[in-house]
């Protein structure tokens, strides 16, 4: 096949096309996939019916950032793209090819056209988030041939919330909701839970400050705008009445997903047995909710370091079959 291959901004009539690539693209990969294979319709939605409203919800708030790559007169892929213009970062977002199309360089001269326009935009640094699946082999040795090093691994984990223990008795160990007036506290804890893991910390560590602000102030802001003031998404952990951690969930899929987000313990409180008894005060939740499914994002450095033990996740009910989807953040200055 040789044919003229044309790069332009995406339009609302490209939207079916667009979903259809999305479907040809993450059939027999990514967790969505993986989770209907196991648990089936969840919600009575396919993988696809999840995926969607986050990529359409791009043609309305950044239509601009929404491209699609024609090869003759049909569109042959797409992708999106998010700038971050005060971090001075731009990152690239779904980005996929039918696989009719495979083996032209396509995704090659996507790629290339991106960098050409965060290079025009005047971003100074890239970053994308690739699965670590066989079927994004390809893709990881396109980001890397444009310099995208790996900084940090986002493990996810999924089971069924009534298969995770209940909190177990830990002396004077409590769980409340934050209230906010523990704003200052949770900033604090996440900054000393989180360093050397969060992607933010170890870029700085790499590469050094980004954006003229410290990755605690990043990390921060970007906590504030996923919950959009609402404290119920963050348990206080105290013990012997003093603060000593806080723990960030959220709920997905129609609230049929239980999501824990983060685990920040202080140094006097952190051990392996502790967190199986935070999660399962957050389980707790979920099953009031009935929420039948849930998902631990936990983080691995690039020479396997974990944050969260194998061992400590099968304590808490995740098998060695549960759903594991990772993604590498990978990073590069422009």
């Amino acid at each position: 096949m040789n044919q003229e291959i044309t790069i332009r901004q995406a339009q609302e009539s490209d939207k079916n096309r667009i979903r259809e690539i999305a479907g040809l693209a993450w059939h027999g990969q990514g967790a969505g996939w993986f989770l209907q294979q196991k648990y089936g319709l969840i919600g009575g939605k396919t993988y696809i019916d999840w995926m969607w409203p986050s990529i359409e919800i791009k043609f309305k708030t950044m239509p601009q950032w929404v491209l699609v790559s024609e090869v003759g007169c049909e569109i042959a892929g797409f992708v999106c793209l998010v700038l971050f213009p005060e971090r001075q970062t731009a990152r690239i977002g779904y980005n996929a090819v039918d696989p009719k199309f495979r083996g032209m360089g396509l995704g090659k001269k996507q790629i290339t056209h991106i960098m050409d326009i965060f290079y025009r935009e005047k971003m100074k640094f890239a970053e994308v988030v690739v699965d670590q699946d066989e079927g994004h082999t390809a893709a990881r040795k396109v980001y890397g041939s444009f310099g995208f090093e790996p900084t940090v691994i986002l493990e996810m984990r999924y089971g069924e919330v009534s298969k995770v223990p209940p909190p177990q008795s830990t002396g004077n160990l409590k769980f409340r909701p934050a209230v906010d007036a523990d704003a200052p506290f949770v900033k604090d804890a996440l900054a000393t839970a989180q360093k050397g893991w969060h992607k933010y910390s170890v870029v700085e560590a790499r590469y050094g400050i980004v954006g003229g602000r410290s990755w605690v102030e990043w990390m921060w802001q970007d906590c504030q705008n996923e919950l959009k003031g609402d404290w119920s998404r963050v348990l206080i952990v105290e013990k012997g009445g003093q603060r000593a951690g806080a723990l960030v969930y959220g709920l997905s899929h129609d609230n049929q997903m239980g999501q824990v987000q983060s685990i920040s313990l202080l140094p006097s409180v952190k051990n392996n047995e502790i967190i199986p008894t935070c999660i399962g005060g957050i389980a707790d939740i979920f099953r009031q909710k009935n929420v039948p499914y849930w998902e631990l994002d936990s983080l691995l450095t690039t020479d396997g370091a974990r944050q969260i033990p194998v061992e400590v996740c099968k304590n808490c009910g995740l098998e060695d079959n549960a759903v594991v989807a990772r993604g590498e953040y990978r990073f590069r200055q422009l």
